[in-house]
Parts: structure tokens; C-alpha cells; sequence
């Protein structure tokens, strides 16, 4: 799973209906989610170096989180049961 870029969070609601939810995941320290605000910027800087690699510069991307950081939400989930399947 370490190597995923992206995987479904598939669970059901409080009605007992099944929804899934495509989700881009980065381990950073084992930790998927702070509300602190210098932690959840370095999450998201790593998020946007992945999948952006070198592309944007560092001033750039720092300038473009700090900007959108009030409407970003940075969800922390403890995984309970864990399957996956893996694609040649």
C-alpha cells in the first residue's frame, strides 16, 4: 500500500448504504492529517511535489497553499481493516 498514489475509502453511511470515495494519499511520519497549520502546509506541499514533482518552484507552491490553506481541510483517518489489490 505504500507504493499507492491513490486508492477507494468504501464504507457505509449511518443509513447502512455503501459509498466509496476516491482518495490521494501521501504517508508523511505515519500521519495522514493535522490541524496544525505549519503541519498541514508541509502536507500539502508534499502533495503538491508528488504529483507535481519539480514543475512548480518551492516559492510557488508555498504561495499557492498559503493562499487556499483557510479553505483546505486536511482529514486525519486511523485505519481499521485494510484490503487491497494490486495491478500488473
Amino acid at each position: 500500500m505504500e507504493s499507492a498514489d491513490y486508492g477507494v475509502l468504501a464504507t457505509v453511511n449511518a443509513e447502512g448504504k455503501p459509498c466509496a470515495v476516491a482518495l490521494n494519499r501521501v504517508m508523511i511520519d505515519d500521519q495522514t492529517l493535522v490541524e496544525d497549520n505549519d503541519k498541514a502546509r508541509k502536507h500539502l506541499d508534499t502533495l503538491m511535489t508528488h504529483f507535481a514533482g519539480d514543475a512548480t518552484p518551492a516559492h510557488l507552491r508555498s504561495d499557492y497553499i498559503e493562499e487556499r490553506l483557510p479553505g483546505i481541510a486536511v482529514i486525519e483517518m486511523t485505519i481499521e481493516h485494510l484490503t487491497a489489490k494490486a495491478y500488473a
